[in-house]
């Protein structure tokens, strides 16, 4: 398949050439997307592309597979005799977003939290992998009329992980791994403000958002009294981080939503914390091309990323949050990196009360 492709498979065919097409994937998403827009008689081939909810489709980037799912909407639009359809869908984990979760009896006791998303994810016929340490057995109850990734994503917080997609359509509960880019992104200027040779960001942006950040996160939970622990030790488990960078009072409260016990809190509180932190100090890059360098890998979601970028004074190594590989209307490829301090996927660090996280204002020096 040729580099410069993002190809579908739907209905026993490939398809190519768009008009424009683009499949995004994070860390922070459980189920990658993508759309493509093309003529209404296909393109190549002078066919009708033809697709419908539900199709099973895979979505291939520089014939690196990405996305396997299903389309979920099909858009066709004729304008002053201009057909064109577009395709848009989603990894087979979006089933878990979209849909409720009804197991029986849909109490765990004393369960890891593969154990708990397997179950919840079964009835969906998708697979759930684990990648590094699940933590210790928690107890979880499913409330009615809860979606499934809502139950998930309560469990993730307390074990300080991330739930997302792969390639072929599985859940894999994992912390982001260390997995360094091939290459930096860089954005610097000559004198005449003129972007130097080594530079290869198109495109960068940033949003440095206070209104998220706390001074003290506090997790209060209530556990099951048992002999040895009951009274105000079972009744008031409670933990606190705090983010010193926050120079006025101001408290968050977040009582946990299950049985969750005193590291269990602290661990809350220090997911709350990192992943906070991470959405307050965001940028966003443009490159051209979808790999990381000729015949190399594509630039992905969880890729460690050295970033020089003298426009928004940051010089750092950045976590690849999300992903978007682009084919625009002018056949440019182009691929969007949102990027976050590394930390705010540590939140263990920030439970453990090791030491503040730097700022971006103290990191992000050229």
């Amino acid at each position: 398949m040729a580099e410069r492709e993002i190809a579908l498979r739907l209905n026993g065919r490939i398809w190519t050439g768009w008009l424009s097409a683009s499949a995004t994937r994070g860390l922070d998403r459980l189920a990658s997307s993508f759309s493509v827009t093309a003529s209404r008689l296909a393109p190549g081939t002078g066919e009708p592309l033809i697709a419908r909810p539900f199709d099973s489709v895979t979505v291939e980037v520089a014939g690196r597979r990405v996305l396997t799912g299903f389309v979920d909407k099909i858009s066709p639009k004729e304008d002053a005799g201009d057909d064109t359809v577009t395709v848009s869908g989603r990894s087979r984990t979006a089933d878990l977003i979209d849909c409720t979760a009804i197991v029986e009896p849909g109490t765990w006791r004393g369960a890891r939290i593969d154990r708990i998303v397997r179950d919840l994810a079964r009835p969906f016929g998708v697979e759930v992998r684990l990648a590094g340490d699940p933590g210790g057995p928690m107890d979880e109850d499913v409330q009615q009329g809860e979606r499934v990734f809502d139950v998930i994503e309560r469990c993730c917080r307390r074990r300080g992980l991330v739930a997302r997609d792969t390639p072929d359509g599985a859940v894999v509960l994992e912390r982001p791994s260390s997995r360094r880019s091939a290459t930096a992104l860089v954005n610097l200027r000559n004198p005449d403000g003129t972007a130097t040779a080594e530079s290869n960001v198109l495109r960068s942006s940033g949003v440095f958002d206070g209104t998220q950040r706390f001074s003290e996160i506090h997790v209060t939970s209530q556990v099951a009294g048992t002999d040895l622990n009951f009274g105000a030790e079972a009744a008031g488990v409670h933990a606190v981080v705090r983010d010193p960078a926050v120079p006025r009072h101001r408290p968050l409260l977040i009582v946990d939503e299950g049985s969750a016990n005193a590291a269990d809190c602290r661990l809350r509180a220090g997911w709350e914390y990192a992943r906070r932190l991470g959405r307050s100090q965001t940028l966003r890059h443009t490159v051209s091309g979808w790999l990381q360098r000729p015949g190399g890998d594509l630039w992905d979601a969880g890729l460690l990323v050295p970033v020089r970028d003298r426009v928004q004074n940051v010089k750092a190594d950045l976590i690849a949050a999300s992903v978007t590989w682009t084919m625009t209307s002018d056949q440019a490829d182009l691929t969007t990196l949102v990027l976050q301090p590394p930390e705010s996927f540590e939140p263990e660090r920030a439970a453990s009360e090791l030491g503040a996280f730097k700022e971006l204002a103290e990191l992000f020096e050229e």
